[in-house]
């Protein structure tokens, strides 16, 4: 490795440590040097079901979303390249009156940010979308500029913009700690070499809490495991039609290609310590076909009332990967007190493409000494106070935050 000092160390290469290279670059931050021990978007990013959900319950998540729209449409139009980007619309649907009063926050949210959003009769919802037969609907909600897109290219986007602002973004280039001074984080180790740096930024992922470690910091965020099923093609199945959230199940299923992923939050989900995980994720399946089918089981009561031909469709695809969650399922994100030249930007919380462009901006306003576009401080990596993030405890609290979740 030639790089022996820059601005900026960014260590990950996934769609947020490419989206924090590609904001430093346009902030005008230089040097900026990207490290990625494998390839780039090889781990969380690759697998994610990548929903652009605007509209959430955690509004202080809603600018973050709304700064990825934003980026990826200056990114294509600069590449002049598509990724993977299509305007969908989003339904949430509510089958319950809880669910329903949920709903009714949701849209007096996107109100005041003035997100459109329509009510729609059951019928309406069960024409955009086809494998939709419930008989008790208390509500649907839809959001027609809600999008999805493809993680892969999205992250690549970030990289090549980022490259073409003279970034420099190195693969197989494995960070072997951080270079502290008292309470200054001053650059990292790396197999070929030590980088001395003003501001490393850890987007390190399910692998954050180690990095921090190093340095005497606990990161109050824990792997978790994500999961979906995709179905097999169906001729019913449009290849654009909008996706469905739906709290009730804790689920959402998407389009894909003429077929369907459905993702379904188990009541009790699994947490992995951080130390167990190998450094390449490449055919690593954090629970296998069987598992996954019994996950499909377990949780088929609670979706049948709105996909009544779940028990006839057939799934020829179980994905598993890892994100981490924090235990208020807000993301980690910011400086850490009493540590300087150290920025996170990790705890996803299953988010992390939607909100990647926000991450991004928010790590390019903190390393040039910029107001922050919105407030940071409920993703604070200090708002738990002392934590000891690999205890199974802990852990358990973080993948409760996940079992909780019936957002997109």
């Amino acid at each position: 490795m030639k790089v022996a000092s820059a601005e900026v160390v960014v260590i990950g290469g996934g769609a947020i440590g490419c989206s924090a290279a590609y904001h430093l670059a346009a902030a005008g931050v230089h040097p900026v040097i990207v490290l990625e021990r494998g390839a780039l978007a090889s781990g969380a990013t690759s697998r994610a079901a990548a929903l652009l959900t605007q509209v959430r319950a955690k509004t202080e998540q809603i600018a973050l979303v709304q700064r990825t729209y934003a980026a990826i449409g200056e990114i294509q139009g600069e590449l002049g390249d598509s990724l993977g980007f299509q305007r969908t619309g989003s339904l949430h649907i509510a089958g319950s009156s809880r669910a329903y009063v949920d709903l009714v926050h949701l849209q007096r949210s996107a109100d005041c940010l003035k997100i459109p959003t329509l009510w729609l009769q059951p019928s309406s919802a069960q024409e955009m979308l086809p494998w939709l037969k419930a008989r008790q609907i208390c509500g649907v909600l839809f959001t027609p500029d809600d999008a999805i897109v493809d993680p892969y290219l999205l992250a690549h986007g970030y990289a090549r913009a980022a490259r073409a602002r003279g970034v420099t973004i190195e693969t197989r280039a494995e960070v072997t700690g951080l270079l502290c001074r008292g309470t200054t984080v001053e650059g990292v180790q790396t197999h070929g070499g030590d980088i001395s740096a003003r501001w490393v930024v850890d987007a390190t992922g399910a692998w954050a809490g180690l990095l921090a470690r190093g340095a005497g910091v606990r990161l109050p965020l824990a792997p978790v495991r994500s999961h979906y099923w995709i179905t097999a093609p169906e001729p019913e199945y449009p290849r654009c039609m909008p996706y469905a959230v739906l709290p009730d199940a804790h689920a959402y299923i998407r389009p894909e290609g003429g077929s369907l992923i459905v993702g379904l939050r188990e009541r009790e989900s699994l947490s992995v310590d951080p130390r167990t995980i190998p450094a390449d994720l490449t055919g690593v399946a954090f629970g296998d076909e069987g598992e996954g089918q019994q996950m499909l089981i377990e949780g088929r009561d609670r979706l049948r009332p709105f996909f009544p031909g779940l028990d006839n469709t057939r799934f020829v695809k179980f994905v598993t990967g890892l994100s981490t969650y924090a235990p208020d399922g807000q993301f980690v994100l910011g400086t850490v007190s009493g540590m300087q030249g150290y920025l996170v930007a990790s705890g996803c919380c299953g988010a992390g493409i939607a909100a990647s462009g926000g991450f991004g901006a928010a790590v390019a306003a903190l390393a040039t000494g910029q107001a922050s576009p919105w407030e940071l401080q409920p993703f604070s990596p200090d708002r738990f106070g002392a934590v000891d993030p690999f205890t199974e405890e802990f852990r358990a609290r973080c993948a409760a935050a996940r079992s909780a979740k019936s957002s997109g």
